[in-house]
């Protein structure tokens, strides 16, 4: 993630314990969040406590889990996009992108209709 990070151009934050990276969300209004599959039903209520924090932040899940029904909470969850490994650059790079894109256009139609 750093070297697609940096090859965008894009500030990139590191946080490995959940309770620092909660607490990090609710501090500052980030672009884009990557997560990382710790277990099942952790990661699942990581990405609920995310979206009660910050709505319409758009999370990249990456995980090597490929079970049908768990896909499906997590897209449920309301994830932005959902990575399965193997990964590949080029396509994390028009991912991230388009998550920067989809923010913006998120913060720009709430900010239309609170003025």
């Amino acid at each position: 993630m750093a070297e697609i990070c940096a090859e965008l151009e894009f500030d990139l934050t590191e946080i490995s314990n959940v309770i620092d990276f909660i607490l990090e969300v609710e501090k500052k209004d980030y672009q884009t969040v990557f997560i990382d599959e710790s277990s099942d039903e952790e990661y699942l209520k990581l990405i609920q406590l995310i979206k009660k924090i910050r709505p319409r932040i758009p999370i990249i899940c990456i995980t090597d889990n490929f079970h049908k029904e768990y896909l499906q909470k997590i897209y449920n969850e309301g994830v932005f996009y959902l990575y399965t490994a193997p990964l590949y650059k080029d396509i994390l790079i028009e991912v991230v992108k388009s998550s920067i894109v989809f923010k913006i256009k998120e913060d720009n139609l709430i900010n239309k209709f609170t003025l």
